[in-house]
């Protein structure tokens, strides 16, 4: 029986779209068990998870800021007794994470963000448009490098007695980095179009500093 963590402290979004991957894949090894490795709050999010799914929420900003809360928080980590390693995010404290777990002779599996075809497609001048990988296919990759089939089997967070007659669309329109929010003129076209559908619920989300734009 494996015993698999699994990484992806922030964002909020990239948290989101892992959970199809994460449920598909323990659905399918009821056998193995999964630690999710987050940020609190995000772990309010795993909402119905499959029973071999254990959450390990952690404060970044807290007690594991520096290197040697990382160092605590891989102490408190092995004491689970996991023996491979699904990194979904890349950030500089997955990799000094993941390279201790190499040396404890951990498996490791870590995203492939693809960052020079990003940057060849995102720089001003000979753009090159060729078709990148989602962060949905990105996250199967992991776990397949692991050995398992993470073809996804997901409809809903939410227990079937919940499902209303109405559509539900989610919509965050600011990011921490600027350069990943659309034009709120063009949002505001999106949000528009779409509450003109019929049978459509939107919840539109946002942070404290983004109210008065939300309103």
């Amino acid at each position: 029986m494996a015993r698999t963590l699994v990484i992806r402290l922030s964002a909020l979004g990239d948290v989101a779209i892992a959970l199809p991957v994460l449920y598909s894949v323990a659905n399918r090894y009821p056998g193995d068990m999964f630690i999710f490795l987050t940020k609190r709050p995000f772990d309010t999010l795993l909402e119905g998870k499959p029973e071999n799914i254990t959450l390990f929420p952690v404060n970044m900003e807290g007690k594991n800021k520096n290197i040697f809360g990382l160092i605590r928080l891989i102490k408190e980590v092995n004491k689970l007794k996991i023996n491979q390693v699904a990194d979904l995010h890349d950030v500089l404290r997955t990799a000094f994470m993941d390279w201790i777990f190499r040396m404890m002779g951990k498996k490791v599996a870590v995203i492939n963000k693809e960052r020079k075809k990003r940057k060849a497609l995102t720089r001003r001048k000979n753009k090159r448009f060729l078709p990148l990988k989602t962060s949905l296919q990105r996250y199967q990759a992991v776990f397949e490098a692991l050995g398992y089939d993470a073809s996804v089997q997901f409809t809903s967070l939410f227990p079937e007695k919940t499902k209303k007659s109405e559509t539900w669309i989610g919509i965050a329109p600011f990011a921490r980095h600027f350069g990943k929010i659309y034009p709120l003129e063009k949002m505001e076209e999106v949000v528009r179009r779409l509450s003109e559908k019929p049978l459509i619920r939107l919840f539109i989300f946002g942070g404290k500093q983004d109210r008065a734009q939300l309103e």
